[in-house]
């Protein structure tokens, strides 16, 4: 009895501590809310740090998020900026934020202001600023970056470079890589990048530069990379990098060099690579080259060696001809190193001509030609040959047995024949290559195949005969291709798929047989075919499916019958499916789901938008558990049976957009609760847009303990009850704009106590509701509302932005209508018919950063005519009727950085009009009525001392003073860009410098 249970304990033993090796996730990891970093999204973790991107968002929601960002405190590894809408980079954006790398990318970015990357200084160690509009070098805003190895500014619009464009930077004795290209840049200073002594890469390819200057490159000795490519650089000599001692690699090609002069060079000792290409050089002499002992480029000339590896050399021959390639390769030979040769624009192959190589050569590419035979004979001797590619010939037919005789029959492992004119293939002539494992014939024209095409060839795993004109394909045709893996005949004009055609290919994992013309499925179209995973079957037309098509393929995985001429889903078509992943019906005719349709699924993307569905039966979907997506939008669906959906059948994703619903009652929702013991994988998706709900009735989402995503956008909903949506814990996002909402209960939205942006855009709300506590986004643009009452926000409340534009507002903000708003950043007034400033209901807004009040109908800003509002960065008021500013109308306004006052009536400013804006940086006066900007003794703009930017264009200026500027030896002015454009001025006199020396006109 001991023996036995001490057998037992350990066979119990070895179960436990069995089993595989997981390693551990990277050690920083996104955070699972995704939404915590919008608009930017965290792409990945790695050891390093998160790669985040931000994409199409302006400054002020960027600058929220990489708050937020910093709060994580992870490390960022890499930070990308792409496609956002600022145009000047300002503030403590990247505050507390660590990032190595930081990318900013597809951005009309024109001036990075000084302080800009206070933040990040203590960790960026590589800039990437590519194709934006910036009109000069950031050297104040690089100089606190003492980590900076890597800088790189393409696509830019700055034409110079000042003197010592890094002095006082914290960089100038770390940065290693420098790269100013594809710009405007017309002039370097002599002393451009004299302190720069560490480093060692310089890119200025892609310029305007025309000449370079004496000791242009002054103590760059360590510089071993130089790029003045694509310049128009008209002479090179000794006297401008005579400096760069250890420079080993130049590329001078494409400018306009008319000479290479005597002893260029000579300094340079260590130069490898010189590349003087597309110049105008007429003649060189024995002194061309005095000096460079160790430049080998030459050696292979015209041929090239891009680069060397473990493995052998890399060499490209161009645009040569015979005579001049033989010589080359000669001197090829003599290095002893083995030779890949690819892309020969060649029309016959003799015999004999890959003798030589015939030892050594394993992989041969013949791309882009003009050949018109197969080189049978050539290939003969090539006994170590496994890989051969013809790509782009001429070749018509292949004679049999197209490796008779050849010494790499038994070696050779791929075959590809692509892209080329291939009518006819002979039914032996690929018989004798027991030993291949590939064979790529797509992109040709044949039409038919013939019985035992592939005789012999039973190591063969793939086949691509893709994009052909083969009509026909059955088993006698590739019967032979046993071990057959993945299979591609797509783009043919197959009409049928005939029974048992792969029968014996009994290990087919892959098929692909888009783009036909195959118009009927049966059960006994995929027999034998156990293995398949994947099955492509889209873009043909198909309209008969008989039933249990699927059954002989219990494995598959994907099923892509999309864009056929399929009229419904009959019973048990996709039944018992349990690996099945992916199923798209999309884009075919459907009218009908029918019972059983769909059942025993697990974890599958079913696809069954923009058909005709107007029918679903009862159990139409039975045991489908956690559906990852259920896209049944683009249809005419109007109602659901209540039990289509039985008790264990649930979406994560649930696509209902674009149909005809009326009730969102009628959506049976009830049962997708999920697992009963786990509750892990529930619904967390509804988009019923683009209907035509015009009612929801109470407790139709009740049992959805984890939606997080709702949107019932465009549909016809006029009223919400205070218990619609009932307690939904988790949700994170409603949107219900375009609807005709009129009446919303107060305590419509007050459950949902996760809910983060509520979108009410375009409806017909007269008055507010109380807002979930934790609602940081609400938009409620475009309704008609009048008033906004004391007590409306709730004492707790985490609201950052509130968009209230495009309403019927007007002067009825009073002390009390944003009381309770002690997190608000950004408000929003635009297009209100406000008359009068409300400055009494901003009283309360200690938080607020960005003010918008365009497009209304202010005419006089008073003295203070805002109030108190300490932090905010940005006050919007264009497209007014202001035709009166008081003096020391912005009191109180101490940290504004933008002032937009375009498109107004303003004709006179006093003087002290800006008196309290220390740190303006950006002025809008554009489209108004000024005359002058001075009083003949003093600047409107005189107290403005942080001012980088104004812009007076579209004015009535016709004489500019020497105190139209401000200008003071004692006072450091800012003053960078001045817009003058579209005024009246007759004549531009000596005046014009005073307060402009520094400054873009």
């Amino acid at each position: 009895m001991m023996n036995y249970l001490l057998v037992i304990f350990s066979f119990v033993l070895l179960h436990v501590i069995g089993g595989e090796y997981i390693p551990p996730g990277p050690k920083y990891t996104c955070p699972k809310n995704d939404k915590v970093l919008y608009p930017c999204n965290c792409t990945r973790g790695t050891d390093e740090g998160l790669f985040v991107t931000c994409e199409n968002t302006n400054l002020a929601s960027l600058s929220l998020s990489l708050q937020n960002l910093a709060i994580l405190e992870s490390p960022v590894e890499v930070l990308l900026i792409r496609k956002c809408s600022f145009r000047h980079l300002y503030g403590t954006l990247f505050y507390k934020a660590r990032v190595r790398i930081l990318k900013i990318e597809d951005t009309p970015l024109e001036y990075i202001d000084e302080g800009s990357f206070f933040g990040i200084n203590e960790t960026l160690q590589e800039l990437y600023i590519e194709n934006t509009f910036l009109k000069e070098f950031p050297k104040e805003a690089l100089n606190p970056l003492g980590l900076l190895t890597i800088l790189k500014i393409d696509g830019s619009r700055i034409e110079t470079l000042d003197t010592d464009i890094f002095a006082n930077s914290s960089a100038v004795g770390v940065i290693e890589r420098l790269t100013l290209s594809n710009g405007q840049l017309k002039e370097l200073q002599p002393q451009s990048f004299q302190t720069m002594r560490k480093l060692k890469f310089l890119d200025l390819h892609g310029n305007n530069l025309t000449s370079l200057k004496k000791s242009q490159f002054k103590n760059l000795r360590d510089v071993e990379v130089l790029d003045l490519s694509h310049n128009q650089i008209a002479k090179l000599d000794a006297s401008h990098i005579s400096d760069l001692t250890k420079l080993g690699w130049c590329n001078v090609s494409h400018n306009v060099l008319k000479e290479l002069t005597r002893g260029t060079f000579a300094r340079n000792s260590v130069l490898k690579v010189l590349n003087m290409a597309h110049n105008k050089i007429t003649r060189l002499d024995a002194n061309s080259f005095r000096g460079m002992r160790f430049l080998s480029d030459k050696v292979l000339y015209p041929c090239n060696c891009t680069r060397g590896t473990d493995e052998g050399l890399f060499v490209t021959c161009e645009n040569t001809n015979l005579a001049s390639l033989s010589i080359s390769l000669q001197n090829l030979a003599s290095l002893e190193s083995p030779v890949e040769i690819e892309d020969t624009p060649l029309e016959y192959i003799d015999e004999g001509s890959f003798f030589g190589i015939n030892e050594t050569l394993q992989e041969l590419y013949i791309e882009n030609t003009f050949l018109k035979e197969f080189p049978k004979e050539a290939l003969n001797p090539l006994g170590l040959l496994t890989i051969l590619k013809i790509d782009g010939s001429r070749i018509e037919s292949l004679d049999t047995d197209i490796f008779a005789n050849s010494s790499a029959v038994g070696v050779i492992e791929r075959l590809t024949l692509s892209n080329g004119q291939l009518k006819e293939l002979q039914p032996q002539s690929f018989q004798t290559m027991r030993k291949l494992k590939f064979l790529d014939l797509h992109g040709n024209n044949l039409t038919s195949l013939k019985k035992s095409q592939f005789k012999n060839l039973r190591d063969v795993e793939v086949l691509d005969l893709s994009h052909n004109q083969i009509a026909k394909l059955d088993a006698s045709h590739i019967s032979d291709l046993t071990k057959l893996g993945w299979c591609n005949v797509s783009h043919n004009v197959l009409k049928e798929l005939t029974r048992g055609t792969f029968a014996r290919n009994s290990v087919l994992k892959v098929l692909n047989m888009a783009h036909n013309k195959i118009t009927r499925l049966d059960a006994n179209s995929f027999r034998g075919m156990r293995f398949l995973r994947r099955l492509y079957l889209n873009d043909n037309s198909i309209s008969d499916i008989g039933r249990a098509v699927f059954a002989s393929v219990a494995r598959i995985g994907t099923i892509d019958l999309a864009r056929n001429n399929i009229k419904k889903i009959d019973f048990q078509m996709f039944s018992e499916l349990n690996y099945a992943e992916i199923i798209d019906v999309s884009g075919n005719n459907i009218t009908e789901i029918l019972k059983g349709s769909f059942k025993d699924l697990y974890l599958t993307n079913i696809n069954i938008s923009h058909n005709y569905v107007t029918k679903i039966e009862a159990n139409a979907f039975i045991n489908c558990a956690n559906i990852t997506v259920l896209d049944m939008s683009h249809n005419e669906i109007t109602h659901f049976p209540g039990d289509a959906f039985d008790t264990t059948t649930y979406a994560t994703v649930f696509q209902l957009s674009y149909n005809q619903l009326t009730d969102l009652s009628k959506v049976p929702l009830k049962n997708m609760t999920g697992l009963k013991v786990l509750n892990l994988y529930e619904l967390h998706t509804i988009d019923a847009s683009f209907n035509n709900i015009s009612d929801i009735f109470n407790g139709v989402f009740q049992t959805l303990f984890s939606l997080r995503f709702l949107n019932l956008s465009h549909n016809s909903l006029e009223t919400l009850k205070s218990s619609t949506f009932g307690p939904l814990s988790t949700l994170l996002e409603m949107d219900l704009s375009d609807n005709i909402l009129s009446n919303i209960a107060r305590s419509a939205f007050t459950k949902l106590s996760s809910l983060q942006l509520l979108n009410l855009e375009n409806n017909k709300l007269e008055k507010l509701f109380q807002i979930p506590i934790s609602c940081s986004q609400l938009n409620l643009r475009r309704n008609q509302l009048t008033e906004i009452p004391e007590r409306t926000w709730p004492t707790m409340n985490a609201l950052l932005l509130l968009d209230l534009s495009h309403n019927r507002l007007e002067n009825n903000l009073n002390g009390g209508s944003f009381n309770g708003l002690l997190t608000l950043q950004t408000l929003i007034l635009s297009s209100n018919g406000i008359t009068e400033v409300p400055w009494e209901s901003f009283v309360s807004l200690s938080t607020l950063q960005y003010l918008h009040l365009e497009n209304n109908n202010l005419t006089k800003l008073a003295k203070g005519a805002f109030g108190k509002l300490p932090v905010v960065f940005e006050l919007n008021l264009f497209n007014n009727q202001i035709s009166d500013i008081s003096k020391k109308a912005f009191d109180g306004l101490l940290a504004l950085l933008t002032l937009n006052l375009s498109t107004n009536s303003l004709e006179t400013i006093p003087n002290d009009a800006f008196a309290s804006l220390v740190a303006l940086r950006t002025l809008d006066l554009s489209h108004n009525k000024l005359e002058k900007l001075d009083n003949k003794t003093n600047s409107i703009i005189e107290d403005c001392l942080s001012l980088i930017e104004i812009d007076l264009s579209f004015n009535r200026i016709s004489f500019v003073t020497k105190k139209t500027f401000p200008s003071d030896p004692y006072v450091p002015y800012r003053l960078a860009k001045i817009n003058l454009s579209h005024n009246k001025l007759p004549l531009i006199t000596k005046d014009i410098t005073f307060g402009t020396k520094r400054s873009r006109i």
